[in-house]
């Protein structure tokens, strides 16, 4: 649908939209998110920084195995994160 292969591209098109609302009310919420969900990643691969620098989508990358594998370790993660904050995706 939107030609997404890997986390890169999952990651440009979450910017893209990111950018697109931008200075709307849900910047604010679509940016703390991000924001939890980066600090997330960096407790789940146990990365020992204080500022949480590294981005979700490059840590992904270097965890993965292929496109395919980034892909699937972002909706395993993704999740656990939306469990962890108790919000919830419908399937």
């Amino acid at each position: 649908m939107y030609n997404v292969n890997n986390v890169e591209d999952l990651y440009l098109f979450i910017f893209g939209y990111k950018y697109g609302v931008k200075y709307s009310e849900d910047d604010l919420s679509l940016n703390d998110l991000l924001n939890k969900y980066l600090v997330f990643m960096n407790h789940y691969f146990d990365i020992k920084s204080d500022d949480n620098r590294y981005s979700w989508d490059k840590l992904i990358r270097f965890y993965s195995g292929s496109d395919k594998h980034s892909l699937e370790l972002f909706s395993q993660s993704f999740r656990e994160f939306l469990e962890k904050e108790k919000l919830f995706l419908q399937d």
